[in-house]
């Protein structure tokens, strides 16, 4: 299949390596396109998100990229945007003002009321439980709730291109810690979610990094919502959530054909400036 890549992260954020580090590496793996969707700036103290003061830095570096690489690669200016409600979304008007080729829309950060935190449903377990017992009175479902329900805000108003890493709460959610993919009430929430998405034409990417740095042993998202979402006819990309050039095109063989074996033959990529599919 021809190799397409929109999420990766390199040193502006929390990735490794110089972006040009990425897209020579690219153009010897024989991409076609590649995205970088550096984590956008956040007024939230943390470790991972691009500085403000460096974003028109990042935006200057990978315009020059493209020019320089022109004919030998597509390369595309992208953000992964977190949608905080009453925060900040991917639809906000700063980045109206940014030539933006897409973004991508995530949801990391769960507020906590009673305290006025901003807890990350990925950075360890421990995190993860203190939302839960913190921000949900201990009941994972309610929390599970809340999460797709910033899902669906995100899909709805700021309607970003791609939606990242759809599960990510399974992260740390091995052996059903918390809650159960089969219980009622989260398939319930997937459901409502992936309909959201559907109503508003974005993409769901099938996101390989979870397993490539070793924290799970499935992709985001998970293999029955992959059918619901071909069942839908919900649009997929793989993309490999890369924080570094090694693993630029991780497990894309093995995803694509997880993908052609639930009846997927396309995925969804931006070529010559416009969404269009490709076949796997």
């Amino acid at each position: 299949m021809d190799l397409f890549n929109y999420h990766m992260h390199n040193y502006y954020c929390d990735g490794k390596g110089e972006p040009e580090d990425y897209v020579k590496r690219a153009i010897e793996l024989g991409f076609k396109a590649i995205g970088f969707s550096s984590h956008a700036p956040v007024d939230i103290p943390n470790e991972w998100t691009m500085r403000q003061e460096d974003l028109s830095k990042y935006v200057e570096e990978i315009i020059g990229l493209k020019e320089k690489y022109k004919g030998k690669i597509e390369i595309y200016l992208g953000l992964e945007i977190d949608y905080i409600k009453d925060f900040m979304g991917p639809g906000d008007e700063i980045y109206k003002n940014i030539p933006l080729d897409y973004c991508i829309g995530s949801v990391h950060f769960m507020p906590i009321k009673d305290t006025g935190e901003y807890l990350t449903v990925d950075y360890t377990e421990a995190e993860l439980r203190n939302i839960i017992e913190k921000g949900y009175d201990g009941d994972s479902y309610k929390f599970v709730e809340a999460y797709y329900g910033f899902i669906r805000e995100m899909a709805a108003t700021s309607k970003p291109d791609i939606v990242g890493h759809l599960d990510l709460i399974k992260k740390f959610n091995k052996n059903n810690l918390f809650f159960r993919e089969d219980d009622s009430r989260y398939v319930e929430q997937i459901e409502k979610t992936l309909k959201v998405i559907k109503e508003n034409d974005l993409i769901v990417e099938v996101n390989t990094g979870g397993v490539t740095r070793g924290y799970i042993s499935e992709y985001y998202p998970s293999e029955w919502i992959i059918k619901r979402c071909k069942e839908l006819s919900i649009p997929m990309s793989i993309n490999s959530d890369a924080h570094v050039v090694d693993n630029l095109a991780g497990c894309f063989k093995e995803a694509a054909e997880q993908l052609k074996n639930n009846g997927i033959n396309e995925q969804k990529i931006l070529l010559e400036s416009k969404w269009v599919y490709s076949k796997l």
